[in-house]
């Protein structure tokens, strides 16, 4: 029998926070403790945290509080004052009265948003931290808006005792993005177990964090709910003896509350996780480096410069030994479990990857489990004697600590010391010095971790007879982020300051945001590293004052180059000559293959263009402010551009300003007769954006007239006949209820595999049969031509936008007759493959319907090669300032294909089913082409898997077009805990 019972309530006592509400809750806890003490006369604590229906919203001022807690949400969590505190948690005081009237003993401590018990059964001692995140609920409860300010409680946590249980309402997923991570860390750091409610799902789950270390979550379900007839409970067993715990669920079944298992394990008895806190405390201005994210970004829902945890995602790294085609992906969050690591790790990079900030977070992780990390330049790396080296170490640790934490950081034990070096190439120590140097950090600490250059070779520092030893080290490389990274950055950026927005406005920011990037990014052209994505993140943050973001594509890439040359202070009245100068030195470097020139051709070009320009600039200034400035880089003795949008711009640039040069069209016409060449595709791209003279335009539209001429555009009414044979009727299509949020992630992690693939395909273009090169020619050439309207929507005449538009919409849909009659002709076979395919795994043992369903699987085969043609047409002229001029071409030209193409345009954007009337007009028109309704369909589907639509939205449309609705949200609502953590 238990020597102590906590009745501990998540919150949600009353439903609107009212006094005579709390009456009646009385009886029945009065009655609870009653029934426990009947059992056995132990002490039975009632203890309780408030939610959000123990708020009375009638209370007080509500106007001036809802006031308040919209500032909340846009001020720092630790710079919130107690006032505003005081007067956000007055509508709870008749909670705070109830729970008063049960405390056999006072809090320990005791503050508005948090209350501590220490409770001691025989000789040990359980604290419960209780606490107030309801304290800005509001009557309709927006997701992901808590701030709460954890740090303040600092002190409080650190309180010692044989078990700490840290309990709250609402789950860490209602957090806003400013409160979620510091709140998820801070917490799970303390508690052995953390107990929630509010979501009436219980569930438990072991946490084994990283950055915090071990936790239990346990989730409470509903004892009693509005119009439900279930009720619940959870029960903790302690033995603080043996320190273990288990968790058993109780609810009712009509005659008594019998045990429920979720999973079978947890009513038996586990270990309490473990905890660890380091007796290092960081030093104030450490942890002010620690906490720069490099470089000053800014954004409206802060008031201060962003931190770098603010924006902080985890890169990904690629073994340095493997093939660049079949390369293994690494997350490099597992640095931050040293279990997963051997002796040390290398970590490559270029400048501007994140290397330095990536040490910074793993230094946190390692400093919040307990572990003694110190941080190292290596440029500090000067001396190589066993003495010195000590010396060198002890500084650092005397700057991430305090100089009395040096004594002590001798006693930890080596597996508690984690070395981090961050840019070893600084360090002037070569041969037997720098492998001696190496060698003994390698005695004093468990785990090293060490950034250098892309560059870096061990070979050429480390003398021929310790090279076994240093070889020992796991070497990787950072990649640039791919669309799942990039995402993850989006996203946080969006949700900076808390959630502003909707849902429905949140998604469109991240989609209008993740649009732009990826537009800017190209193929490569612009290295995806958080530095570059925070800069572009920076300039549409700018948009709302410059109005950046209704700027065509090409500002975009002369807002990096003028960031870069305003770094280096460079006036404005010189950006004019430089940009200049540098479009010059990229038609100079355009000529050699390889792109780069030596030290002796960039002088001369350099004396050349002050001959050309009347002026006199001094080369090495020059020299070293394009090196500096980061436009230009130098290799081996060699000059080339630093970035590869950095060439293709002022490429693009020099041609555009030189059109009357024979030499110029000459590149031109080269370049867009091979299209499906990336080098030669991104030089007509940069092009355009430059110029929106007629020969530009007409260069590529020549192309695009001249692919697949034997064909005329398909129009899907009269010319899928063969296609809609192939079934009976069309097949059925489920919408299964999602978040658009989580389904982008899936897609992105798709499109990161599939773009590994594509890009290896490319990279054998020479070896390609001709149709396929001019395939992938085609749709390079539909993206230039749309990105080309899309950047002088404003500049060309209208009847010159329309014949452009009709040529785009026509040349991809000879292409796609092309593919479609190519596959129809060969189908019999391609059936037959698939029906062999089906009677190898078992599926449909009679023939007859296997070769029904062989055929429904063509059918769907070339569905899906027809929907990514017309989104492929439809997405590359997208823009809201082309809607009218695509409206009245496809009037014009009112196919199906076209009518496609505009239901593509009309759903790529948030709000896309607001208005059904022109789906609705369409799905009717075509009722009898099979083939074209599957599309129509799988339009829609994609659009609310990826965008916040309204659960009226969805049945209107779903109905409209038949598509079958699975209710799936009883099984997120089960997984939601699985989800969260």
């Amino acid at each position: 029998m238990a020597d102590g019972v906590v009745v501990l309530v998540t919150g949600d006592i009353a439903y609107s926070g009212k006094r005579t509400e709390y009456e009646l809750a009385k009886k029945l806890f009065d009655d609870v403790v009653k029934c426990i003490k009947s059992e056995k006369d132990v002490p039975v604590h009632v203890l309780m945290c408030p939610g959000n229906h123990d708020c009375d919203f009638e209370a007080g001022t509500p106007d001036v509080r809802d006031i308040l807690v919209e500032t909340i949400r846009k001020t720092r969590p630790d710079e919130i004052k107690d006032t505003i505190i005081s007067e956000c948690t007055s509508i709870q005081n008749e909670f705070s009265a109830f729970r008063n009237s049960f405390n056999l003993t006072p809090p320990c401590y005791e503050h508005p948003l948090w209350q501590t018990h220490k409770i001691i059964i025989k000789d040990r001692t359980v604290l419960f931290h209780l606490l107030n995140v309801a304290w800005m609920s509001k009557m309709k409860e927006d997701p992901s808006a808590i701030v709460f300010p954890i740090k303040r409680f600092e002190e409080v946590v650190e309180m010692k005792s044989d078990a700490t249980i840290v309990s709250f309402h609402h789950p860490m997923n209602w957090f806003s993005q400013a409160s979620y991570r510091p709140f998820k860390q801070f917490t799970k750091k303390a508690a052995h177990l953390i107990l929630t409610g509010h979501e009436h799902t219980q569930s438990a789950a072991f946490i084994d964090d990283t950055d915090s270390g071990e936790s239990v979550a346990v989730d409470g379900g509903v004892l009693q709910e509005e119009g439900v007839k279930t009720s619940r409970f959870n029960v903790v067993i302690l033995d603080l003896d043996k320190q273990e715990y288990s968790v058993e669920f109780h609810e009712w079944d009509g005659n008594l509350y019998a045990p429920i298992e979720l999973e079978s394990a947890w009513s038996s008895f586990r270990r309490l996780p473990e905890k660890r806190q380091s007796e290092f405390s960081i030093a104030h201005e450490f942890s002010k480096q620690l906490s720069d994210a490099g470089a000053r970004f800014t954004h409206h829902g802060k008031t201060e410069d962003l931190l770098l945890d603010d924006v902080f995602v985890y890169p990904e790294m690629r073994p340095l030994d493997e093939d660049e085609r079949g390369r293994l992906i690494i997350d490099a969050a597992v640095l931050r479990s040293p279990d997963k690591l051997e002796r040390g790790v290398l970590v490559h990079g270029r400048e501007q990857y994140g290397k330095t900030s990536l040490l910074k977070q793993l230094f946190l992780s390692y400093h919040e489990r307990g572990f003694v990390p110190v941080f190292i330049s290596g440029g500090d790396l000067n001396k190589s004697t066993d003495r010195e080296l000590k010396k060198i170490v002890e500084k650092a640790v005397s700057i991430a600590y305090t100089t009395q934490a040096i004594l002590p950081f001798w006693q930890a034990g080596v597996k508690r010391r984690v070395l981090l070096i961050d840019d070893l190439d600084d360090t002037e120590l070569s041969g037997e010095y720098f492998s001696a140097a190496l060698k003994y950090l390698n005695t004093v600490f468990g785990l090293m971790i060490i950034s250098c250059s892309e560059m870096f070779e061990f070979r050429e520092y480390v003398s021929p007879n310790s090279f076994d030893v240093l070889n020992k080290f796991d070497n990787y490389t950072l990649m640039e982020f791919g669309y799942k990274r990039r995402l993850d950055l989006i996203n946080r950026w969006t949700r900076l300051g808390g959630n502003m927005y909707s849902p429905e406005r949140t998604i469109a920011l991240i989609d209008h945001v993740e649009k732009l990037l990826t537009s800017v990014i190209g193929e490569g052209v612009v290295p995806s590293t958080p530095f570059f994505m925070l800069t572009l993140l920076q300039t549409v943050e700018a948009g709302s004052r410059t109005n950046l973001q209704q700027s065509a594509l090409g500002d975009y890439y002369r807002y990096l180059i003028i960031h870069s040359l305003e770094i280096q202070s460079v006036s404005r009245e010189e950006h004019g000559e430089i940009l200049n100068y540098c479009a010059h030195l990229a038609w100079h470097i355009s000529h050699p293959k390889k792109h780069r020139i030596s030290a002796a051709t960039f002088e001369q070009f350099h004396d050349s263009f002050n001959e050309q320009q009347i002026l006199s600039l001094n080369f090495h200034k020059r020299e070293h402010l394009l090196l500096d400035a980061k436009l230009i880089e130098k290799l081996d003795g060699e000059y080339d551009f630093a970035y590869p949008y950095l060439y293709y711009f002022f490429l693009g640039k020099y041609l555009a300003d030189h059109l009357d040069s024979e030499e110029v069209q000459a590149l031109i016409r080269k370049c867009c007769l091979n299209l499906h060449s990336n080098d030669y595709s991104n030089i007509i791209l940069f092009l355009a954006h430059h110029s929106r003279d007629k020969r530009v335009y007409e260069s590529i539209l020549s192309v695009l007239q001249n692919h697949f001429t034997k064909h005329v555009p398909i129009n899907l009414d009269n010319d899928v006949g063969v296609v809609n044979q192939l079934v009976e009727s069309t097949p059925d299509l489920i919408y299964v209820h999602s978040d658009p949020l989580e389904n982008r992630v899936e897609t992105r992690k798709l499109q990161d595999e599939s773009e590994v693939e594509r890009q290896g395909v490319i990279g054998r273009a020479s070896t390609l049969p001709p149709e396929l090169i001019e395939l992938i020619s085609l749709l390079k050439t539909v993206d230039i031509l749309g990105q080309f309207l899309r950047n002088h929507y404003g500049d060309l005449a209208g009847q010159t936008k329309e014949h452009l538009l009709k040529e785009l919409i026509d040349g991809s849909l000879r292409g796609l007759r092309e593919v479609l009659e190519l596959l129809v002709a060969n189908s019999e076979g391609l059936i037959k493959s698939i029906e062999g395919v089906l009677e190898k795994r078992g599926i449909e043992n009679d023939q007859k319907r296997r070769n029904a369903r062989a055929k429904g699987e063509m059918f769907e085969l070339l569905g899906m090669i027809t929907l990514g043609f017309i989104r492929r047409c439809g997405v590359s002229v997208a823009s809201p300032h082309l809607a009218r001029l695509i409206g009245g071409v496809v009037e014009k030209n009112p196919t199906t294909a076209y009518r496609l193409v505009l239901s593509t345009i009309d759903l790529e954007r948030q709000g896309g089913l607001n208005d059904l009337s022109r789906l609705h007009i369409l799905n009717q028109d075509i009722k009898d082409n099979a083939f074209a309704q599957w599309i129509l369909r799988q339009q829609v589907l994609i659009h609310m898997h990826m965008y916040s639509t309204t659960l009226a939205q969805k049945q209107r449309i779903c109905a409209e077009l038949d598509i079958k609705i699975h209710d799936q949200q009883r099984i997120d609502f089960m997984l939601k805990d699985s989800k969260r953590i």
